[in-house]
């Protein structure tokens, strides 16, 4: 994964997980990946030290990645972004609408 995907990948859990981050975390995270402020522009608006941005951001990553590890809900999401893209493919409307059932059912009585 190369830095921009790691980055989308991050923001993605971010805002999957991001209300689980303490308030310095969350804010370091969405200022450093969602609005692309370096960690200087952060310390001097928030008033402290490059290094606790730094630390700030590491640790809400750190959470982001064992969150998702144990929930797995952005792995999930693109499972269902993938299975709705192959149905769109069938061209046949019964067919479709037989898989649109069945995944339907599969979300109600878990994936």
């Amino acid at each position: 994964m190369d830095r921009l995907e790691e980055s989308d990948y991050l923001m993605a859990l971010y805002r999957l997980y991001g209300s689980l981050l303490t308030e310095k975390e969350s804010a370091a995270v969405r200022d450093y990946l969602g609005y692309d402020l370096s960690l200087g522009e952060i310390a001097k608006r928030e008033g402290i030290s490059r290094s606790a941005v730094l630390d700030a951001v590491r640790k809400g990553e750190g959470k982001l990645r064992e969150i998702e590890g144990k929930l797995g809900l952005y792995a999930k999401l693109i499972q269902l972004k993938e299975a709705i893209s192959s149905i769109e493919q069938v061209e046949d409307e019964k067919s479709r609408l037989a898989l649109y059932q069945s995944l339907g059912k599969a979300l109600t009585y878990g994936i």
